[in-house]
């Protein structure tokens, strides 16, 4: 576990760590690294729309952020991208840069087994070294 911790009933942003350079290279492609924010708005997105993940997994974010187990760009959104680790459910966590540059989580959501496999196929998703 590392030592950012999400607050579920937050009003404000909270920086929940830092994407990391090795997990960007493993991309081959530009990207910027640094530190992810979480916005008020995407709890309650997570919430309403993704509730499973929001009991389970939203207060993981940190630990996902620190050590994914595959890592893509979002193809219809190129400045964005997804990261994945597998708990008892595969999760995805969607991260985007904001006019300003700033990295923000997006999304968080589960994902099948067979989507990550044909992702990985498809050189979408790479394995984490």
């Amino acid at each position: 576990m590392c030592n950012y911790v999400i607050s579920i009933n937050a009003n404000k942003t909270q920086c929940i760590g830092k994407l990391k350079q090795e997990i960007i290279n493993c991309l081959n492609v530009p990207f910027v690294c640094g530190k992810v924010y979480l916005y008020p708005g995407v709890i309650k997105h997570v919430k309403k729309s993704h509730h499973c993940c929001y009991q389970n997994y939203l207060i993981l974010l940190p630990d996902i952020l620190k050590s994914p187990d595959y890592v893509g760009i979002n193809q219809i959104h190129t400045d964005s991208i997804e990261l994945v680790k597998i708990y008892q459910d595969v999760i995805l966590v969607s991260i985007a840069k904001n006019k300003d540059g700033f990295l923000y989580v997006s999304s968080l959501y589960d994902i099948t087994m067979k989507k990550v496999n044909k992702r990985l196929n498809s050189g979408r998703l790479v394995k984490v070294t």
